[in-house]
C-alpha cells in the first residue's frame, strides 16, 4: 500500500521493527485524502474577474461574498435514490392509477422507470462578488452541504411538493447572504464560447470545512445546450412542478417529457438579498 511505502520513505532505517495499528492505519489514509482533498487551497487567489474574463477553460480558487440568491432557479430538487439523477412527478400516471396514489410517482428518465423512492437535494444559484466585480455560480447538493447548516431534507421535512413560492426561503439558506466563503469555481467550453454566465462551484471553504462535489452521488442528465454547467458529471437540475418555465430555464427544461408535467406556472425573477451587518466571515485553513 502507498502508506507502507511513505513510511518506510520517511522514518529513519534504523534496524527496528514497526508495527501499525490498524486504526492509526486508517487514520493515515484519511489524512492523505482530506490533504489531497484541500490541495486546491493551495492555488492562488483570483478575484471574480479574473475569472469572467478568462479565455481558457480552468479551475479558479475565488474569495467572495454571497449578496443574493437567485430564487428563479429554486433551492432543491428531487433525484432518484437508486441512480441519483433527477425526476419527474408522472401526472399521467397518477391520474391513471385507481386508486389514487397516496404518495407521488416519479419518473426517472435515466432507470427509465417509475419511482416511488426520492430524495431531495440542493441546487442553489447564488450571487457573488469581490473589489474586482460580480458573478453568479450555481452548488450542487454536496457543495451547498457545506454552506447550509441543514440538509435538503430536513429542511422540506418529508414534503414531496415542489415550489410554489421561490421566494419563500428557508432562514439557513438566507442566512448565507453577506458571508465570504472560499470557492474553487470552474471555467467550462460555454462560458468562453457561448457567453454563459453562471459558473459552477466545485468546493468550498466554510470556515473549518471544506466540502467538495461528489461525482458519484450527484450523477446528472448532461445535455448540450447553454442553460446548463457541465462538468463532474452534474449539469443543471430543474423542477417539474407542472409550470411554465421561465426564460432561463426554457432551454433546460425543453428535453422532459411532455406527458410527465403540465402546462401554467408563473415567471419568477426576484433576487433574495439580505444587508450584510457582519461584514462577512474570516475564512480559515484548518482540515475537518
Amino acid at each position: 500500500m502507498a502508506i507502507y511505502s511513505w513510511i518506510h520513505e520517511t522514518l529513519p532505517y534504523d534496524g527496528l521493527a514497526i508495527a501499525l495499528n490498524p486504526k492509526v492505519d486508517d487514520a493515515l489514509v484519511q489524512l492523505q485524502k482530506q490533504q489531497k482533498a484541500d490541495e486546491w487551497l493551495t492555488l492562488d487567489l483570483k478575484s471574480v474577474y479574473d475569472v469572467t474574463s478568462s479565455t481558457e477553460i480552468e479551475k479558479y480558487r475565488i474569495r467572495a461574498k454571497v449578496t443574493a440568491i437567485d430564487t428563479d432557479w429554486g433551492w432543491y430538487y428531487f433525484g432518484c435514490v437508486k441512480c441519483q439523477h433527477r425526476v419527474f412527478k408522472d401526472l399521467k400516471k397518477e391520474s391513471s392509477t385507481r386508486p389514487r396514489p397516496v404518495v407521488p410517482i416519479w419518473y426517472c428518465d435515466n432507470c427509465k422507470t417509475n419511482i416511488k423512492a426520492v430524495s431531495p437535494k440542493f441546487k442553489l444559484h447564488l450571487i457573488i462578488e469581490d473589489d474586482s466585480g460580480e458573478t453568479k455560480i450555481m452548488l450542487m447538493d454536496s457543495v451547498a452541504n457545506g454552506m447550509v447548516n441543514k440538509t435538503a431534507a430536513f429542511l422540506l421535512n418529508g414534503s414531496t411538493d415542489e415550489i410554489q413560492d421561490p421566494e419563500l426561503l428557508p432562514d439557513s439558506i438566507k442566512d448565507l447572504v453577506g458571508n465570504t466563503f472560499d470557492f474553487l469555481v470552474g471555467v467550462e467550453k460555454e462560458h468562453i464560447m457561448y457567453g454563459n454566465d453562471t459558473y459552477k462551484a466545485h468546493k468550498v471553504k466554510n470556515g473549518y470545512i471544506t466540502c467538495h462535489s461528489d461525482s458519484a452521488n450527484e450523477i446528472i442528465t448532461v445535455e448540450d445546450d447553454l442553460s446548463q454547467i457541465h462538468s463532474d458529471n452534474e449539469a443543471s437540475v430543474v423542477k417539474s412542478n407542472g409550470m411554465t418555465p421561465s426564460p432561463k430555464r426554457s432551454i433546460e427544461d425543453s428535453n422532459i417529457r411532455s406527458e410527465l408535467s403540465s402546462t401554467s406556472k408563473k415567471q419568477c425573477t426576484k433576487l433574495i438579498s439580505l444587508e450584510d451587518e457582519s461584514n462577512g466571515v474570516d475564512v480559515k485553513t484548518l482540515t475537518e
